[in-house]
């Protein structure tokens, strides 16, 4: 049960969270000065605007702290790349698309994706087989 309370108060309160909240507003304002300007920008300067966003963020709210949800979804991203996976962890590459090479940030649900067949006919005990198989798999694979 703590590692509960310690997810849920994360999720609501967390520093990667009120981080993430930050970038997410900050991009949202920039994208509509953007829109409203009809500027282009290349992948080179999305992903030059992101990283600097991510460091102002860091410093502004953080006053010295490290942002640790940036550094794990940097190297979970190269792992998964270099293994030929990212179409096995769909979201974990939007995210990183959206935090880094200037996605949009409305894209997030395109990340959410069912991955290991139809689980609807299956019964509970075939689901948590599935599960564990499934987890077994991946774990392995990384």
């Amino acid at each position: 049960s703590c590692g509960m309370a310690d997810l849920i108060t994360t999720c609501y309160g967390g520093r990667n969270r009120r981080c993430a909240e930050a970038f997410a507003k900050q991009r949202e304002s920039a994208s509509s000065t953007q829109n409203t300007h009809n500027n282009t920008t290349t992948q080179q300067q999305a992903q030059a605007y992101c990283n600097a966003l991510w460091q102002k963020i860091e410093l502004e709210l953080l006053k010295g702290q490290k942002l640790q949800g940036t550094v794990t979804i940097q190297e979970v991203y190269k792992v998964l790349k270099r293994r030929n996976a990212l179409h096995e962890f769909p979201l974990m590459a939007m995210i990183y698309h959206i935090a880094f090479d200037g996605r949009s940030i409305s894209c997030i649900a395109d990340g959410i994706v069912v991955v290991g067949g139809d689980r609807e006919n299956n019964d509970e005990s075939n689901n948590d087989n599935e599960s564990s198989s499934y987890r077994n798999h991946h774990q392995s694979k990384l």
